[in-house]
């Protein structure tokens, strides 16, 4: 049974992620979701299965208009800036499904917009609160393992096969926010090229170096 000041989070889409976020949600000790919306029919009867009391609506406004405190954004990214944006305006905290934006300057005015707002703006990097990378982050800081001369990571899954955002969008956010969050610092020069073999423009190959 939620508590009575637990936060109210809507959520808008159920696929591959929302799903997860919004059972994680609906079980959390100090949250309550009243609302959820997906545009697919067969996601919001899987939710309807699941979960009592869940409103469900196929229209993301119902979710950005409800009486809630936070939204969580798990949709198509292109369509991450709008959705998040207004959700912003309409006085909610947003967690955002990465990546957050496809484009920089979008990300660059949907931070200034929570910042003018005083709005949370929470990016789905996961791994950032993983036990091994904060026991990571630990003996790095401690000096434990040594000087750090260099991060490597690589991701070799075939997984699902993108038709909007290329690779590097897609799972380089993961190994971006873990190595800046365990170095403590952000990248001060980027490094990338990739190369499309599967589908045109949608680079399912990239190599990408940071330098800190």
């Amino acid at each position: 049974m939620a508590g009575q000041d637990n936060i109210r989070v809507g959520v808008i889409g159920l696929g591959a992620w929302g799903k997860n976020l919004l059972r994680e949600f609906y079980h959390g000790p100090a949250s309550v979701v009243p609302i959820a919306s997906d545009t697919d029919k067969a996601a919001r009867d899987r939710a309807r299965d699941q979960y009592d009391g869940l409103e469900l609506t196929a229209n993301p406004d119902d979710v950005l208009n409800a009486d809630v405190d936070a939204v969580v954004v798990a949709t198509p990214p292109e369509t991450h800036y709008a959705l998040a944006s207004t959700a912003i305006k309409n006085g909610k905290d947003v967690f955002v499904e990465k990546p957050l934006v496809l484009d920089v300057d979008e990300g660059r005015r949907l931070t200034a917009e929570a910042e003018e707002a005083g709005r949370i703006l929470m990016v789905g990097h996961i791994m950032m609160y993983h036990p091994a990378v904060d026991w990571l982050k630990a003996h790095v800081e401690e000096d434990g393992l040594g000087p750090v001369y260099y991060l490597y990571a690589t991701r070799t899954n075939l997984g699902r096969v993108r038709e909007i955002e290329n690779a590097m969008w897609s799972f380089a956010p993961h190994d971006i926010s873990m190595m800046s969050y365990i170095l403590g610092t952000q990248p001060v020069r980027v490094a990338a090229v990739g190369q499309s073999y599967l589908r045109s423009g949608i680079e399912d190959v990239a190599f990408l170096a940071l330098w800190y």
